[in-house]
C-alpha cells in the first residue's frame, strides 16, 4: 500500500510540474488536459483523480511561481480575448 501511495504522490507532483511548465510556456487557455497527459503519460483519469480538472491544477500549485502569476499571461499574449 505504501508503494502505491508513494507512486501516487510522485505522479501528482509530476502532473503539477508538467502542467506548470506548459501553462507558463503556452498560456492557460492554450493547454488542454489531453496535452498535459500526452506529455506526462498516463490518462486523463489521473488528472481528474488528483485534481478534478485543469483549473484545480493551477490552484494545486500553492506557493509556486505559477500561483503568483496570472495563468492567462505568457510571452506574446496580452491575456485579453
Amino acid at each position: 500500500m505504501a508503494i502505491l501511495q508513494a507512486r501516487s504522490v510522485r505522479k501528482r507532483a509530476e502532473l503539477l510540474r508538467i502542467a506548470t511548465d506548459m501553462f507558463l510556456e503556452q498560456g492557460y487557455e492554450a493547454v488542454s488536459v489531453e496535452a498535459i497527459v500526452q506529455r506526462a503519460g498516463g490518462t486523463k483519469t489521473n488528472v481528474y483523480k488528483h485534481f478534478g480538472g485543469k483549473a484545480e491544477l493551477v490552484r494545486g500549485r500553492g506557493g509556486s511561481a505559477l500561483s503568483r502569476t496570472r495563468p492567462f499571461d505568457h510571452p506574446g499574449r496580452s491575456g485579453r480575448s
